[in-house]
């Protein structure tokens, strides 16, 4: 069972989480998990790159439900630490990859990236 979404809008992003907590229900993840997840890495994706629209794709391999979105921006994703008590943003990757049991990325060959997150199984 697979999902994909094609989100373009930061108002989109509702629509996203809707999808993919069904998506996890449905192969039995964490709902809650994967829509911070999805939340986060689209959410990226929308606001830090020039991208015009992500992809969002759920399904399930070998290693466990994988969560994947990509973009059209090369630039990679830097994961802040919560060394700053009164940071107000810029800790959601910290915080996906503590959720999920990995989060990688790599480029695509035809250009921008894929952002990967694996959730516990």
């Amino acid at each position: 069972m697979h999902a994909e979404v094609i989100v373009s809008k930061v108002e989109e992003l509702a629509g996203a989480r809707a999808a993919a907590a069904v998506w996890a229900e449905k192969v039995g993840a964490d709902a809650d998990q994967v829509k911070v997840i999805v939340s986060e890495l689209a959410g990226n994706a929308l606001i830090h790159t020039n991208s015009t629209a992500v992809t969002v794709r759920a399904y399930v391999a070998d290693r466990g439900p994988v969560l994947e979105v990509w973009d059209e921006s090369e630039t990679l994703p830097v994961i802040h630490r919560f060394d700053d008590p009164d940071a107000t943003s810029g800790r959601g990757l910290a915080m996906v990859q503590i959720i999920a049991r990995t989060l990688s990325w790599r480029p695509v060959s035809t250009g921008g990236k894929c952002v990967t997150a694996v959730l516990r199984a």
